[in-house]
């Protein structure tokens, strides 16, 4: 299988761009910023779970 290298810089980059284009939907859509910040919550731990599992399976 495929095996990339990639810096923390580029991680970095990557999350700020993802930021950017959430920010850019928000604003585009405005009833996404009328909801409570638990729905914020519940959506970075959902989205963060694989990505854990998949750090701790390589330690």
């Amino acid at each position: 299988m495929w095996k990339f290298q990639f810096s923390f810089i580029d991680f970095r980059l990557n999350g700020l761009a993802g930021f950017a284009i959430a920010l850019m939907i928000a604003k585009l859509w405005e009833p996404l910023l009328g909801l409570n910040w638990y729905v914020y919550l519940i959506v970075a731990i959902l989205a963060s779970i694989k990505p854990l599992i998949t750090f701790i399976k390589q330690i």
